[in-house]
């Protein structure tokens, strides 16, 4: 039998013929070949014309990317994605955005038999990624972070929202495995990009570069609200790359991309943008540094909770708890940051930087409360 270049069988005169979605069903349409191998089972009925075959199926790939390697999943699995990703049904490709970082995995170190994504993990938190005992597979490497990269920016511009948030978390994740010089070439272009052609777009129509999206709703109002939608998961996403580990994401790259996208998200026009970037300040001032915190993410909090839309202002007092205990965690994480420290030194630079964010928190959130307190609108 023969394969084309996709790794789909061919028929005896090398053409595939496409279902006839008019043809009433058969019982062996339904059935599934169990003498088929994973590979060929999961090549075979992602295509399916069955909605539940297709989705059962695309929850089998990445286990079966590992089962196969690298070679195998670059070759043969990867092709079956452009059409996945515009495929009818939401939920299927909800469950191909939560596949798609594993697959970046078996890309990047699939033929590592050793591989395991935890140990991988705290070996860059403990900063030792020289001595790593893990090695990238280039050409993997490579295809992850643009190919499947592409793929995973394309999901985020979804118009159902459960896909969007999958492909968030997806990215957001990948950013702990790759390259620390990449993340600006490769991760965080997908969320300020999003932003700008947002605030680019006069029109109301759908996003430059985009192809079309299933299941979206025309008009000028049902393009705002998606506009809105995408600031909403910009700034989530944005706020969970803030969030990770200082090794891969500094507080410099923080303050070069991140903060200056999310105080414009918290002068949006729509409330429920600047309500999405209140939220995202907690986390995004875990990773900031103390004096993009004084000067721009603060400043910002102070005013949201002065915002005119109540919801908002409802927002900010719901993050207060959380806002303070970032304040307070924030310390250790900025000695850490810079160069090892240990015995009293440590504990002098933890104590005075927390001396400083205590000030802080009683300046300015002790006032935040009382006012709200005070707010005119029992909901706040």
């Amino acid at each position: 039998m023969m394969l084309n270049p996709e790794g789909i069988p061919l028929g005896t005169n090398c053409t595939e013929a496409a279902p006839d979605p008019n043809a009433a069903l058969r019982f062996e349409d339904l059935t599934i070949d169990d003498d088929l191998s994973l590979l060929d089972r999961v090549v075979r009925y992602v295509r399916s014309g069955i909605a539940l075959q297709r989705l059962v199926h695309v929850k089998m790939i990445a286990e079966t990317a590992k089962t196969v390697g690298t070679a195998s999943t670059i070759n043969t699995i990867l092709p079956l994605l452009p059409t996945l990703i515009l495929d009818q049904e939401s939920i299927i490709r909800q469950h191909l955005a939560a596949q798609l970082l594993p697959l970046c995995l078996t890309c990047m170190f699939g033929d590592d038999e050793n591989f395991d994504p935890q140990a991988f993990r705290k070996s860059r938190s403990a900063k030792n990624t020289e001595n790593s005992s893990y090695k990238y597979n280039s050409e993997g490497y490579t295809i992850a972070t643009l190919k499947i990269v592409h793929h995973i920016n394309i999901l985020i511009t979804d118009p159902d929202m459960d896909v969007r948030k999958a492909a968030s978390d997806a990215l957001a994740t990948l950013a702990l495995y790759i390259k620390p010089q990449d993340i600006p070439s490769c991760i965080l272009p997908t969320p300020l990009r999003l932003v700008q052609n947002i605030q680019n777009e006069k029109s109301g129509g759908p996003l430059q570069g985009q192809p079309g999206r299933p299941g979206t709703a025309g008009g000028p109002g049902a393009a705002s609200n998606n506009n809105d939608d995408f600031c909403i998961t910009a700034s989530n996403l944005l706020a969970d790359i803030a969030s990770l580990d200082s090794t891969q994401v500094p507080p410099s790259m923080v303050a070069q991309y991140i903060t200056p996208t999310i105080v414009a998200l918290c002068k949006h026009s729509s409330f429920r943008v600047r309500r999405a970037a209140v939220q995202a300040l907690p986390r995004v001032i875990g990773g900031s540094s103390m004096a993009d915190v004084q000067e721009n993410l603060m400043p910002c909090f102070i005013r949201l909770s002065k915002d005119e839309v109540y919801r908002v202002r409802k927002s900010v007092g719901e993050c207060l708890v959380d806002m303070s205990r970032s304040l307070m965690l924030l310390p250790a994480s900025l000695v850490d940051m810079g160069k090892p420290l240990s015995g009293p030194k440590r504990s002098k630079q933890i104590e005075s930087f927390r001396l400083t964010l205590q000030e802080m928190r009683r300046n300015s959130l002790i006032p935040i409360c009382t006012r709200l307190l005070q707010d005119t609108n029992k909901v706040v």
